[in-house]
């Protein structure tokens, strides 16, 4: 369940962009367990909880597993640079790119892995 202070984000959000032409297509959010494609994901699953019409297939994409489940988007965990992984998870009509170490000790310590999850 979204709390009632992320509902109000969300509300607004709603108000201000026209999410309805997403209806029956589907949004993939690389990175969806972070900050940013966690607020993503949650803001699309309460515009699908307003009214029975809004039907945004919604698809998280994190390397971690992720800690707050909601039953309107279908969860995906792993890395998205290993082309194995890449083979299981289903295509999409929009994809939001929002991952990304947060972290700036993993940033220094991968490099390469940095570089690799951003091309």
């Amino acid at each position: 369940m979204i709390d009632s202070s992320k509902n109000l984000d969300s509300a607004e959000v709603c108000l201000k962009i026209k999410l309805h032409k997403l209806n029956n297509k589907s949004v993939m959010i690389i990175g969806g367990n972070g900050l940013i494609g966690l607020n993503i994901s949650k803001t699309l699953s309460y515009f699908n909880s307003k009214k029975k019409s809004n039907n945004i297939k919604i698809i998280s994409i994190s390397l971690s597993k992720s800690i707050e489940k909601l039953k309107d988007i279908k969860y995906y965990t792993g890395d998205i640079t290993e082309e194995s992984f890449l083979k299981k998870i289903p295509k999409a009509d929009y994809i939001i790119f929002a991952a990304g170490y947060g972290q700036p000790k993993k940033f220094i310590k991968d490099k390469d892995k940095t570089i690799l999850i951003n091309t």
